[in-house]
């Protein structure tokens, strides 16, 4: 069984690498503002997943009894879902502010980037299974 912490060492490798790709791409190609959006959108989301991941270890942290935290923490943890809708709404709104900048359709779709890399994972940890 491989661990949260695994997977998002894992998923951050491949956030790291997605983005000095997208940087090479928008100073490299003709259409900066494809990139600059994927880039927007992909942060957003990977920065949701990462709010997905404290929330999940802290749930485990307080199943476990051995929970240190405050209720600073707590509180945290049950806004998480507010602070995941606040982010792609600023990203959303960011496009449209900057739409010579920042195209809106690379955001919607670098906002769902990160679920297409969980998917194929997924379908290559089955694979591996099998």
């Amino acid at each position: 069984m491989i661990s949260f912490r695994s997977k998002m060492k894992q998923y951050t490798v491949i956030f790291l690498i997605a983005m000095v790709g997208f940087a090479v791409c928008y100073v490299v190609t003709p259409i900066p503002e494809i990139f600059l959006g994927l880039s927007l959108g992909f942060l957003v989301s990977y920065l949701n997943l990462l709010t997905i991941f404290q929330k999940t270890s802290l749930i485990g942290r307080i199943t476990d009894k051995s929970f240190q935290g405050g209720q600073l923490q707590v509180l945290f943890a049950g806004l998480t879902y507010l602070i995941r809708i606040s982010l792609v709404i600023l990203a959303l709104y960011i496009a449209m502010q900057f739409p010579d900048e920042v195209n809106l359709y690379s955001v919607i779709a670098g906002i769902s980037l990160i679920y297409v890399i969980i998917f194929v994972d997924t379908l290559t940890q089955s694979g591996r299974k099998r």
